[in-house]
């Protein structure tokens, strides 16, 4: 269970949330531009797919080779120089890459030792990785949203309005991880982003069955450090965003022990689940830069390339 820590903060939120789609659509533009900029400086580190194979699309030319069809040479370019050329089209990889971001009440957590809250940082991640993963030459999507995906920088534009779209939904739609979807092939790939501070049975049924299609996760918990260390003193009430339960601790700090402890299991339990499924597992907290969250996805991304 997320908690916010008293009860005026709990009010803020209250309020808040009730515009919460609006709230995100103006910010949109501004966690684009963010995005792009976290992208742009992992560019070099991301390689796509792109190779010579069946395909319809032109990838490039090379010199006519021992071995090679001569049905292959392009007589075209071939003629305009002193070689004979082969025309080759590139590889299209059947797999695309789909992310699906959290946007439960819970996720609009975001204490004074953050920049900002845990979707925002969902929202940054995914499209900076959005931006990465197009600049490569690969196809992306919004899990569920039953759009096609797409491989130009377009498609990020479609992934973020996808995003405000979900986050307009009712609170119980934008907390549910979809179910399998028809769009969505086998050996595709899925980013699955949120807290996953859920109830554990129904997180494992949601991805148990994503995974039985064949489709390979990648899951991102993100969390705002307040809720990793629980930085309380003294009388603090703690408040449910999503059940709007409260729970008043007299002496905060005797609670962080407890509290950390029983956290370490929840996130153990995710990555045994993770473990079970063949996916990866990554944790990002929304004070540190989105540079190694987007580099360990990377790595992971190009792991199931090879």
């Amino acid at each position: 269970m997320a908690v916010t820590f008293n009860r005026a903060q709990a009010a803020r939120d209250k309020i808040a949330l009730q515009s919460e789609a609006g709230r995100i659509a103006i910010m949109l533009p501004d966690l684009l531009a963010e995005a792009e900029r976290a992208a742009n400086t992992l560019a070099q580190g991301l390689h796509g797919r792109r190779k010579s194979g069946p395909g319809e699309a032109f990838w490039q030319y090379r010199q006519f080779t021992a071995g090679d069809a001569a049905g292959a040479i392009d007589w075209r370019k071939s003629g305009r120089s002193h070689h004979l050329y082969v025309r080759e089209n590139e590889w299209e990889a059947a797999q695309s890459i789909w992310f699906w971001t959290d946007f439960s009440d819970s996720m609009q957590l975001h204490s004074s030792l953050a920049p900002q809250t845990k979707a925002e940082c969902a929202i940054v991640l995914s499209l900076a990785l959005g931006f990465l993963l197009t600049g490569a030459g690969e196809m992306i999507g919004a899990y569920g949203s039953g759009r096609p995906p797409g491989f130009t920088k377009r498609a990020v534009t479609t992934l973020a309005q996808c995003f405000f779209t979900q986050s307009a939904l009712p609170a119980d739609e934008r907390a549910r991880i979809p179910g399998p979807a028809n769009t969505v092939k086998p050996f595709s790939e899925a980013l699955f982003m949120g807290d996953f501070l859920g109830n554990m049975d129904e997180i494992k049924s949601a991805l148990c069955a994503i995974a039985a299609t064949g489709i390979r996760g990648h899951m991102v918990q993100i969390l705002d450090p307040a809720e990793e260390t629980l930085p309380f003193a003294g009388r603090v009430e703690f408040t449910d965003p999503e059940g709007g339960a409260s729970l008043t601790i007299a002496r905060a700090e005797n609670l962080a022990p407890r509290y950390q402890q029983k956290l370490a299991a929840h996130r153990s339990a995710l990555k045994a689940l993770a473990h079970r499924l063949g996916w990866s597992f990554t944790l990002h907290h929304t004070d540190t830069p989105p540079g190694r969250a987007l580099l360990a996805l990377g790595n992971h991304l190009a792991q199931n390339r090879t």
